[in-house]
């Protein structure tokens, strides 16, 4: 009978020992996984800028990028990417609201709509990027490989140019980006912009001609005006930009597939949201079917032993061993954290030094609930003691 009891309670202390576990996993698993604030906690500690950069400076291998685009990277894009991590932070509230049953319906298109492809988001981008600077050393470089040097000095007022070209660039980008916008999520059937190139050409050839009728150069000295002017509009005309078109027309080809690309990949991400959102019901049984069976364990316990303080003591050394494994566990499983670590081979290097303070902070439930599990199992074998009757002493 001895026998058979003992084998009854190993069973149920290690029945409630690995229940304890999984209920921590489970409870690890709501702090984290289910948990908006967490993933944005996350998403906040990604070095996004460094990532984007990284991936600018890749395509862009083997050539020169431009000293303007270069300040950006070092300068501006954090700021951009803080702006970008807030509008990733109210997508994924969204999501969370519709998984976790905040809200009865979910359309991705409007959510990425309002939220990543935000056109505030490109103004904001386009803001932050110093035109004039870019575009006057691109100029430079044409002038210094195609053009006549002897007009090469105009090329410096190329940015009071584009300087005067800023308001009409971003009226430009505002009437441009949002029918982009509406045709890449197909919330329109069609696409087409024409931007006329006009007043960009008139800009830049009436700041560069008074600059040249102010400061001629010394080869054209003994020009008439007439023949200056000549000169200037062959310049101008035929080598500055003799390719200029009248107009950009931006239409269904330029973004061919992207809008139906983009469309399915919201669809296929719609199921697996759909699906999750419907085992998420049998996890919650699952969880709360746990809490329970634990207790139902204990009560076992109770009625095998017939007597509180030893249950107490019983259930306090199974708590107690967990904690200590837990914390043991989680311990050694952060300090083995560090960048390479982990196998990351093609991601970039800012994920590689992300990932393991992700893990780490991942496992911090699971930690704070082990030390409380050990914490418990600590009082129960203490009351259990408090709670023994001793017998009197004898005098």
């Amino acid at each position: 009978m001895g026998f058979l009891k003992g084998l009854a309670l190993t069973l149920i202390g290690i029945l409630l020992f690995f229940s304890i576990m999984l209920f921590g996993a489970g409870l690890t698993f709501n702090f984290t996984a289910l948990s908006p604030t967490f993933v944005n906690r996350q998403i906040e500690d990604l070095d996004v800028a460094a990532i984007i950069k990284d991936s600018i400076l890749e395509i862009s291998a083997g050539n020169d990028v431009p000293d303007a685009l270069r300040e950006f990277l070092d300068g501006e894009l954090p700021n951009y990417s803080e702006e970008l991590k807030a509008a990733i932070g109210e997508a994924v509230d969204r999501l969370y609201d519709y998984i976790l049953g905040r809200t009865e319906t979910l359309d991705l298109n409007v959510v990425i709509g309002e939220t990543i492809l935000d056109p505030e988001l490109f103004y904001s981008l386009a803001d932050k990027i110093d035109w004039p600077d870019l575009a006057e050393e691109m100029v430079k470089r044409k002038i210094g490989t195609e053009l006549n040097p002897t007009f090469s000095y105009l090329a410096d007022y190329v940015d009071d140019a584009m300087l005067a070209l800023d308001p009409w660039f971003k009226q430009t980008l505002r009437r441009v980006v949002p029918p982009v916008h509406d045709y890449l999520l197909q919330m329109s059937p069609t696409l087409q912009i024409s931007v006329p190139l006009l007043e960009p050409a008139i800009v830049m050839y009436n700041t560069l001609y008074d600059v040249y009728t102010r400061f001629p150069p010394p080869e054209l000295a003994g020009a008439t005006p007439e023949q200056r002017l000549a000169e200037f509009n062959n310049f101008f005309f035929f080598e500055l930009i003799p390719d200029l078109p009248a107009a950009i027309e931006i239409d269904n080809t330029f973004f061919e597939g992207a809008p139906q690309s983009l469309t399915d990949g919201l669809v296929e991400i719609k199921i697996e949201i759909d699906r999750a959102k419907q085992n998420l019901v049998y996890y919650w049984l699952a969880f709360y079917s746990l809490g329970l069976f634990m207790i139902i364990l204990v009560a076992l316990a109770f009625l095998i032993y017939r007597k509180a303080h030893k249950t107490l003591h019983f259930a306090g050394i199974v708590f107690f061993i967990f904690g200590l494994v837990g914390f043991v566990g989680v311990m050694v499983t952060n300090s083995m954290l560090n960048p390479g670590s982990i196998i990351t081979s093609g991601i970039p290097s800012a994920v590689e030094f992300w990932l393991p303070g992700v893990i780490e902070n991942a496992l911090r439930p699971f930690l704070l609930f082990s030390i409380g599990m050990g914490a418990l199992g600590l009082s129960g074998i203490v009351s259990s003691v408090l709670l023994h009757p001793h017998p009197p002493r004898k005098i």
